[in-house]
């Protein structure tokens, strides 16, 4: 169920946010878009292998797209079928609703075969997936739908590139960041997990460096080389996301530390 907890643990704050434009200042809560900026603004691929770059595409074209867009019109070039069995082994592998217990295995695993289905096609949308969701979940509100199905696909894209750094060799051998846009509706999460203590803004989030202090969480200058961070394995990053976003409140989900996170990690070439 924790795809729907998410949803519904903020839905207040989620008003609440709306109605203030985005002037929180929460100590790091999280309860933002977290992203605004696209791919090529803040990574340079050069040096990516093509699959890299197409699950990346894919990545930003789900956290900042529109939502009628099916997979295929994300991805400049055709999706490779390294891409597409990664994909396909993310979903089947359990990466996505796997805690949604209101939802009955069958109907679940309908969800999942649908997604594989539309692979051999053009890909599903956000739109068709969160439609989906609330079918088998008739309490769901839009937005709480459609927040869940671009986690969720996030989810599988992250998953993916994961799995196809461990299928090429390279888990033992790469280190890799945190990357995104660094504005003015970053959580404090993300900014520290790319620029560590002087990239936190301190007025949007006035409690974030003392949480992140008494939790005692290392890398104080953040893991992004462009802001002055250090790369590191991609499992110690993971643990890395987990341990920031505990200390700062939040409940992370495997390469997503808070709500409507849309930023992602990136190999340092």
């Amino acid at each position: 169920r924790e795809g729907l907890d998410w949803a519904e643990s903020v839905q207040s704050q989620f008003e609440t946010a709306r109605e203030n434009s985005a002037n929180l200042s929460d100590g790091g809560s999280g309860n933002c878009n977290c992203g605004g900026l696209h791919l090529s603004d803040y990574t340079d691929t050069e040096g990516l292998q093509d699959w890299e770059v197409s699950l990346l595409e894919l990545h930003d074209g789900i956290a900042h797209g529109d939502s009628d867009k099916h997979l295929n019109e994300i991805v400049d070039s055709l999706m490779p079928d390294f891409v597409k069995d990664r994909i396909r082994e993310a979903i089947l592998g359990g990466a996505i609703f796997g805690d949604i217990d209101t939802i009955a295995d069958g109907d679940m695993m309908q969800l999942r075969n649908f997604m594989v289905e539309q692979l051999e096609q053009d890909g599903w949308t956000i739109d068709q997936v969160a439609g989906r969701l609330q079918d088998l979940e008739p309490n769901l509100e839009r937005y709480e739908a459609e927040r869940i199905a671009r986690t969720e696909s996030q989810s599988i894209v992250n998953t993916a590139r994961e799995q196809g750094y461990e299928e090429t060799d390279m888990l033992d051998e790469q280190e890799f960041y945190w990357v995104g846009g660094l504005d003015d509706r970053t959580s404090a999460a993300c900014q520290y997990l790319i620029g560590g203590y002087d990239a936190i803004d301190d007025s949007r989030h006035p409690d974030a460096k003392s949480k992140l202090a008494t939790a005692n969480v290392k890398r104080p200058n953040g893991t992004n080389p462009n802001h002055g961070g250090s790369p590191m394995p991609l499992n110690e990053l993971q643990d890395h996301l987990r341990e920031v976003s505990s200390a700062l409140g939040h409940s992370a989900r495997s390469w997503t530390p808070h709500i409507n996170c849309r930023k992602t990690y990136v190999r340092d070439v």
